[in-house]
């Protein structure tokens, strides 16, 4: 097939050994092409429609902008999401669009996992393909898979209480119907009686989401390389399945926060059987599926990762404590002016001082610290100290957090010397840490940015940034 103009410009092409066009991007990649005629603004509507599944999904954005020539151009911008979209165009061709991590699909799915984003998934314990979007879908799919075949050991299918409607004959059950039935006394059919009851049933919606994505699976692991065994294994599960009905559920209403205390295995299986339908939308025919796509947004997957491998360090430390910070007007303002608002600071792990060191407040941030020399190559790194380029809404958000924790400390009458706090950046090798000392009286706030080096071990190398805070935060030594 030919890539629209269009697509071909922004980086589209068919590759060696994918089937399709294929859109290749980096997460916080921005690409812009110019658009020289009337014509091509018209093609604009097809190009939206190829890449409509990613424009939902949040993979990308598509934008039209002016630059200071006057010159309309087409720009293409991704975020912190990462992922694939595989959408089927209903003349059987097919366009990919992925966004792939900094950091490498691996190490990504490691941190994902540690995020518990992907629970049950370690490195090593699933396979990982070449690709972002094999690894992502068979991952999906096997913990799907893994989790059914738990749940069923555990509890099975269970019968829930449903209201029917049924038309029964010469006799009568639970509710009588008397509009319909006296109706079908005017047709000549009275022993035709409507009635509404209750009865345990296996075919019920929770158990049509788990058939429904057990259904989904089986298509979709039939798309991966390594796919037919996993197909066949959903497959065997679903013969237990065959008093429930097959049909589409309706997951606007999670049916995970209804459960009753006989159906609390459910709550795992059903995250996942979620997680499959939402991401494999499957088409009216049988074994068509329309599009696929799952995404992570690496900014949680950092935040996440960092604090739960932190909690296993030290478990004392709170993820997202808020603090509400109030505003009033002066003292000596009318009563009839008086105003009294509030806002909030919620940082995201806080570690309570004790004896021996200063409280620490730590922000994770999923962003460039060291400008690198292309759009690309934008985490922290050491090769080139002349384009450091500190944001400064991160340094007035840190000693903000500092200050804040004195005085908190003052008003409780439990005063502190001093606060940590630490900006938390990603790398992809070992940095040194850049702190500032700032005096508050006879306290302290020592801001500090540290690198988190993404290519080491992740509990070892966190192991190793908080015992630099230990260091940083120790009180001084009184003689």
């Amino acid at each position: 097939m030919v890539p629209h103009p269009l697509l071909t410009a922004l980086g589209a092409s068919e590759k060696d050994g994918e089937k399709g066009i294929v859109l290749e991007l980096v997460e916080h990649e921005t690409r812009s092409i110019p658009i020289e005629n009337e014509s091509a603004l018209s093609d604009l509507q097809s190009v939206s429609q190829a890449l409509s599944s990613a424009l939902v999904a949040d993979l990308l954005r598509l934008d039209i902008r002016k630059d200071a020539t006057g010159a309309t151009k087409l720009v293409i911008k991704t975020s912190s999401n990462v992922g694939f979209v595989s959408i089927n165009a209903a003349d059987g061709t097919r366009c990919l669009v992925r966004v792939v991590p900094k950091v490498g699909t691996a190490r990504m799915l490691e941190l994902g996992a540690l995020a518990g984003m992907l629970p049950r998934w370690s490195l090593g314990g699933a396979y990982v393909a070449e690709s972002l979007e094999e690894s992502l879908l068979e991952w999906t799919i096997a913990a799907y898979e893994e989790t059914l075949r738990r749940f069923l050991a555990l509890g099975g299918l269970r019968n829930t209480h449903q209201r029917l409607t049924a038309d029964l004959k010469n006799r009568v059950k639970g509710r009588l119907l008397v509009g319909p039935w006296l109706r079908n006394v005017a047709k000549g059919r009275p022993h035709v009686v409507p009635c509404q009851f209750p009865s345990l049933e296996l075919d019920n919606p929770l158990n049509r989401v788990l058939r429904w994505a057990n259904h989904v699976g089986i298509f979709a692991a039939h798309t991966l390389k390594n796919g037919n065994v996993l197909a066949e294994r959903l497959r065997v599960l679903d013969t237990q399945f065959h008093a429930v009905k097959l049909q589409r559920p309706d997951l606007s209403a999670s049916t995970r926060n209804r459960l009753a205390g006989n159906q609390r295995h459910y709550a795992d299986a059903l995250k996942l059987a979620e997680m499959v339908i939402s991401s494999v939308h499957v088409g009216s025919k049988s074994g068509d599926i329309r599009s696929i796509a799952i995404t992570l947004d690496m900014n949680k997957v950092y935040e996440l990762a960092f604090f739960n491998a932190l909690r296993s360090i030290k478990p004392d430390a709170s993820r997202h404590e808020e603090w509400i910070i109030t505003l009033s007007t002066p003292k000596d303002c009318p009563p009839d002016r008086r105003l009294i608002r509030s806002t909030r600071m919620i940082p995201d792990v806080w570690v309570p001082g004790d004896e021996t060191r200063y409280p620490v407040v730590i922000d994770t941030k999923w962003k460039r610290l060291l400008y690198g020399s292309s759009e690309a190559d934008d985490l922290v790194s050491i090769t080139d100290t002349r384009t450091v380029r500190l944001r400064p809404e991160d340094m007035y958000q840190a000693t903000a957090y500092g200050l804040e924790v004195i005085h908190r400390a003052r008003a409780n009458r439990k005063p502190v010397l001093g606060c940590v706090t630490a900006l938390v950046y990603p790398a992809l090798q070992s940095v040194p840490d850049l702190s500032r000392t700032i005096e508050v009286s006879e306290s302290q706030v020592i801001v500090t940015l540290l690198a988190w080096n993404l290519e080491a071990p992740v509990i070892a190398e966190v192991g190793s940034i908080w015992n630099r805070l230990q260091l940083s935060a120790a009180l001084p030594v009184t003689a």
